[in-house]
């Protein structure tokens, strides 16, 4: 009593390995998870490549699972879906609970998007960082805003994921637009006009479409049927230069550094907090100077315009974490007077 979880590939009936073959025959019930992938076969077409009946079944049967862990209570039973099947959280969380009730798990991987985009493109697998799906959902663009801008941000290449439903394909066109509208808002600077973005169509099927330009240049093309997935590399090595130059014919790709529209957190709001900082600075000085006499606090604000000095001092050195807690020291001085009824600090 197996429950076997299956990876199609990437190719349709076509990308099954023969070990994947081999179990779909012998398995007593087949089911079939189509719901991520528009191009995964029909449950028609895997049946009669398989010889046998294949049922589909919804998302939502896979989530539940009890269906699937009743059937593998009584022989083995396998779930398939296209790429590698544990790509799938959902897919993981079933096999969790199948050990969880005493049923034996296997997995027959697939060749997976996750592994063959790089070597498809010329790029290096492991200058790949987090990954991650974009969607219709507005809030959930702010996750894929700052996954990009943190694999940057390191220098890694990101890619992303389109969602796909059997009601709906969000294409690359849309995609990318939100993005750059949600990043104005943000004021992140990463989805600009200059981003130099890689989009692919059909991975690995014959009609596969790569396309690499700017962000400006990729945004009316069509991109014909899902599914479709982007890249945005951060900057290129050499030899990944050479691979896209000769296998796409990109002239200007010695030019591409995405890392270019990024900055550290520290870089955008350690230099506007000095500049505050020092502003109020030189207000509570003149509020001071007319209280000469009644108090002297030239040894605190001296050190208030020494800390400032230092945060920038060590954000050039690339002390993030330094400079923050200097302006932080400098900041909290100043607001000691206020605490201390001394001054009302003007922030």
């Amino acid at each position: 009593m197996t429950l076997y979880f299956v990876g199609l590939g990437l190719s349709g009936v076509d990308g099954l390995s023969l070990e994947g073959y081999r179990v779909l025959k012998s398995c007593r019930v087949v089911y079939l998870e189509r719901y991520t992938n528009p191009s995964a076969p029909s449950s028609k077409e895997l049946g009669d490549f398989l010889g046998r009946d294949v049922v589909e079944v919804s998302r939502e049967v896979v989530e539940d699972g009890r269906r699937i862990l009743s059937e593998a209570r009584d022989g083995d039973v396998a779930l398939t879906c296209s790429g590698d099947p544990m790509v799938a959280t959902t897919h993981q969380e079933l096999r969790v609970r199948a050990v969880k009730e005493g049923l034996e798990t296997r997995i027959i991987h697939g060749v997976s998007i996750v592994g063959c985009i790089s070597g498809e493109l010329g790029l290096h697998q492991y200058k790949f960082g987090k990954m991650v799906t974009v969607t219709t959902s507005k809030p959930a663009l702010n996750t894929v805003l700052d996954t990009v801008y943190w694999n940057l941000l390191r220098g890694l290449h990101t890619l992303l994921l389109l969602e796909w439903t059997p009601k709906h394909a969000l294409t690359p066109n849309s995609a990318l637009k939100m993005l750059k509208e949600a990043d104005e808002d943000l004021r992140l600077g990463v989805f600009n006009e200059n981003l130099f973005v890689i989009v692919v169509a059909r991975l690995s099927q014959r009609n596969q479409l790569v396309k690499l330009a700017l962000l400006r240049e990729v945004l009316d093309e069509d991109y014909g049927e899902p599914p479709f997935s982007i890249v945005i590399p951060a900057d290129l090595h050499f030899t990944e230069v050479e691979a896209l130059e000769t296998l796409f014919k990109c002239s200007e790709c010695s030019k591409v550094n995405n890392t270019l529209y990024v900055k550290s957190k520290a870089n955008l709001l350690v230099p506007k907090y000095v500049e505050k900082t020092r502003a109020t600075l030189a207000k509570v000085r003149r509020m001071l100077d007319e209280r000469r006499g009644q108090i002297n606090m030239l040894d605190l604000l001296e050190n208030v315009d020494c800390y400032s000095s230092d945060a920038l001092r060590f954000l050039n050195e690339g002390k993030s974490e330094l400079a923050i807690l200097s302006i932080g020291y400098a900041e909290g001085l100043l607001d000691s007077l206020r605490f201390l009824g001394l001054v009302d600090v003007p922030w």
